[in-house]
């Protein structure tokens, strides 16, 4: 999926979306990161990231939590967790630090 994408889903996303809620569940994710499961160390329900993306402007929460003896991102949609690929959650986070300047800007 090209940035330019990610960026309108975003953008698009950010008018139904509480925009302090979500650098504060991303700042939690990023202190967790340490202790998430590596790479294909877990089945994955979010393995797409375009799925996630969308997904994520419909989630009640992003956590790491303790499943099975592991700690695993997760997102939370209309009451379900899903298990979130690390990858997504590092995306995640690098592109809000880069966007964060430009996004304040907007809003």
């Amino acid at each position: 999926m090209h940035l330019d994408v990610l960026i309108n889903i975003i953008y698009n996303g950010l008018n139904n979306f509480n925009l302090d809620y979500l650098m504060v569940m991303l700042s939690n994710l990023e202190y967790l990161q340490d202790v998430v499961m590596e790479l294909n160390c877990y089945d994955i329900d979010i393995n797409n990231k375009g799925l996630f993306f969308k997904m994520l402007f419909q989630c009640q929460d992003l956590s790491v939590q303790f499943i099975n003896g592991m700690y695993v991102n997760c997102i939370t949609v209309d009451n379900i967790i899903y298990t979130v690929h690390p990858h997504f959650i590092y995306y995640l986070i690098k592109l809000f630090k880069i966007l964060e300047f430009f996004i304040f800007l907007i809003f």
